[in-house]
């Protein structure tokens, strides 16, 4: 008895793993398929560098009497980079690279967040798309011309 109590739970495992297949096929095939790509679609890519402006120490400065002398601070420049295939335009801040990118200008006043915005917001309306972000790259594409 026990045996066939064991090979009619088994027979009903199979049955119903059988059963799930079949309604997981099913589905595949309602499923829309995804658009196939066209065989003209060219993109073209860019990457915008930027490297915050950080102070830095050089040599030491203090009377010769002084047991420890000063290091002088050094503030070494930011500078942000828009690389396409057709070259590179570099600038000592986003205000700098938008001004040469001709990107609309932010306040007088603005913060440089703000100038970094109006930046991006110009490459956007170019047609440019963030594909990645690293913390000091981002990678952009745009369908060729």
């Amino acid at each position: 008895m026990a045996k066939y109590l064991a090979l009619a739970v088994a027979l009903c495992v199979a049955l119903s793993v059988a059963w799930a297949d079949e309604k997981k096929d099913e589905k595949k095939q309602d499923a829309t398929p995804e658009p196939a790509r066209k065989a003209g679609d060219r993109w073209e890519y860019a990457e915008l560098h930027y490297t915050a402006p950080r102070t830095t120490f050089g040599a030491f400065k203090g009377a010769k009497g002084d047991a420890q002398p000063a290091p002088v601070p050094l503030k070494a420049r930011g500078k942000a980079t828009w690389v396409t295939g057709e070259g590179e335009t570099e600038g000592d801040s986003w205000e700098d690279l938008g001004a040469k990118l001709k990107a609309p200008a932010a306040a007088k006043d603005a913060k440089p967040a703000a100038h970094k915005v109006k930046v991006l917001n110009h490459l956007g309306a170019q047609g440019w798309e963030l594909v990645s972000s690293d913390g000091s790259a981002m990678t952009f594409k745009r369908k060729a011309k």
